[in-house]
């Protein structure tokens, strides 16, 4: 859509930049996300992770087969852009860290 069209053209100057964004979305393949500074739609290919990640369609939430690793909706990360491509709308990125929220800082 158009929307999607502009932010990919806008976050164009913003490639090999790292930001803040909020999981919106998981599927088998992708990590879907907001980006933080405009609400951009972002995503993420989840074979650029090291992981071999199990989906939890229920909870909306991948887990990694071995160690601990998880994403959920809702989960604050930080991504750098990768790359964007205005005529179809998307802005590719991958991931750098999983932010821990403040609720989880208060309990450690």
């Amino acid at each position: 859509d158009t929307q999607a069209m502009l932010a990919a053209l806008y976050h164009k100057k913003d490639v090999g930049e790292t930001m803040e964004a909020t999981v919106s979305g998981v599927s088998k393949r992708r990590v879907f996300l907001s980006l933080k500074e405009t609400y951009a739609e972002a995503s993420l290919n989840l074979d650029d992770l090291p992981y071999s990640l199990d989906l939890d369609e229920v909870h909306h939430r991948l887990t990694a087969k071995k160690g601990n690793f998880t994403l959920g909706l809702g989960d604050p990360v930080q991504v750098t852009i990768t790359s964007t491509d205005p005529v179809r709308g998307q802005i590719n990125v991958v991931l750098v860290a999983v932010v821990e929220s403040d609720a989880e800082q208060d309990d450690a």
